[in-house]
């Protein structure tokens, strides 16, 4: 992996002072202007811009590797000799049992959902599904920032992220780990690079870092516009990596300050609102959409949520816009307000 070393030495990490510098950038280096979604910073919300291909040409490109609703009730027309909580039970039976995990449980109602895009989505929502918990590698804390190797420590190396700068730590590649592969810097809580063991959510840079059995593919969690790819191991890379039961490849992101997350295979209609999911893929979203937050103009967001646009609301009702506030750490799908 080749890393571009650029830019004045940064002389603090704070969250806040990256944030404006990035705008600032995307903003000089954009002439249109989005508003897909807006990001809340400090109590204030503004619109989001995003013009991708302004952007992929005008900076360099880090690809690194991380660290680690509820569903619309409907009715039911039971026939003559078809007995419908069997079978619903049957099938959730067989989704729990076809990906065993420990995690989070997620609740969403039992009801008939309809998919957006005019697929089936399965007819029925799991009532229970669970994801796996990430735990994110935590680099050294309060890292040095840095432009060169030579300004760190014994044993430690400057991984330099364009426009955010360099910050001390262990590795930059996984060639520099035995075992496992790199989990970049935070730049948001200033944590330097650290080596993982290729356990799920842990940095890669291809499958072969990825050891754990459960989370063998190296599969893009964060992909800021040519300028950063945060990538991860976790259960898929693309749906077509998921089995019937769980057909969905989604990112799943507990703390979008924790700057990593991983790829889960789930079900149909099993991600209730709020939660991440694939952009305008939106089969695994409980309420109906998979909307999109654009996050410091660059980083497309999916989160689940319950409109697209007025048109899917109630007479009288607007569709508010996704949000995440990097700030209280919460991300907001859309809403019918």
């Amino acid at each position: 992996m080749n890393y571009d070393r650029f830019g004045a030495r940064a002389r603090g990490y704070g969250r806040v002072l990256k944030i404006a510098a990035l705008g600032v950038w995307v903003a000089s280096c954009s002439g249109d202007s989005m508003t897909s979604g807006t990001v809340t910073d400090g109590g204030s919300s503004t619109a989001a811009s995003s013009d991708t291909s302004t952007t992929a040409s005008s900076a360099s490109s880090t690809t690194v590797g991380g660290s680690g609703g509820s569903g619309s009730g409907g009715s039911t027309t039971a026939g003559p000799t078809t007995d419908t909580g069997a079978a619903t039970e049957t099938a959730t039976s067989a989704t729990t049992d076809a990906l065993t995990t420990t995690g989070v449980v997620v609740t969403t109602s039992d009801a008939t959902t309809d998919d957006p895009t005019g697929t089936s989505t399965g007819g029925v929502c799991p009532q229970e599904f669970e994801v796996p918990q990430c735990v994110p590698a935590q680099g050294p804390p309060n890292a040095v920032a840095c432009q060169l190797d030579v300004e760190c420590g014994p044993q430690q190396q400057c991984f330099v992220i364009p426009l955010l700068g360099g910050l001390c730590g262990e590795c930059t590649q996984d060639a520099d780990c035995q075992g496992g592969g790199c989990t970049p810097p935070n730049p948001l809580q200033s944590t330097g690079a650290i080596c993982n063991n290729g356990q799920l959510c842990a940095g890669c840079e291809s499958d072969a870092t990825c050891v754990d059995p459960a989370a063998a593919l190296c599969g893009t969690v964060i992909d800021a516009a040519g300028i950063i790819t945060v990538d991860t191991c976790g259960q898929c890379k693309t749906s077509a990596d998921c089995s019937d039961e769980a057909p969905n490849c989604v990112p799943v992101v507990d703390s979008i300050n924790d700057f990593t997350g991983y790829r889960a295979c789930v079900p149909d209609c099993s991600r209730p609102q709020d939660a991440t999911c694939e952009p305008d893929e939106h089969a695994s979203c409980a309420p109906g959409f998979c909307t999109i937050a654009v996050l410091m103009g660059v980083i497309e967001l999916g989160l689940c949520g319950e409109c697209l646009s007025d048109a899917d609301c109630e007479p009288g009702q607007s569709c508010s816009d996704p949000e995440v506030d990097i700030n209280n750490d919460t991300m907001t799908g859309a809403r019918c307000i």
